[in-house]
């Protein structure tokens, strides 16, 4: 181990990545003796294309605030120029974008 340290090898990075790799093994080994690995194959499967959806989704509606913040700017009836600023005067906003109509109002307390 002493020499190890002084090479400047970090074993304890790689003894824990290791154990997780076996860990995983011994699992997925567990799944298919029993049988359950075409179940989780389907399951994943599955999960993976309902995750492809919402991050599409996301990426979609990513930048809506900054288009929302330009329209805002450009519209000029509002003396705020963001979103935020809109929200904090407590005021209500109604923003046409794409194919949606976006009304801010603020929290009722």
């Amino acid at each position: 181990m002493v020499l190890l340290d002084f090479l400047g090898f970090d074993i304890s990075g790689w003894i824990a990545g290791t154990g997780a790799v076996a860990l995983a093994g011994m699992v997925v080994t567990f799944l298919r003796k029993k049988g359950y690995i075409k179940g989780v194959k389907l399951f994943s499967r599955k999960l993976s294309h309902i995750t492809k959806e919402i991050g599409e989704a996301f990426l979609d509606t990513s930048d809506v605030f900054d288009k929302v913040d330009i329209a805002i700017k450009e519209d000029g009836t509002l003396k705020e120029n963001c979103v935020k600023d809109i929200i904090t005067a407590g005021k209500e906003a109604l923003i046409e974008w794409e194919d949606v109509v976006l009304v801010i109002k603020p929290k009722k307390k």
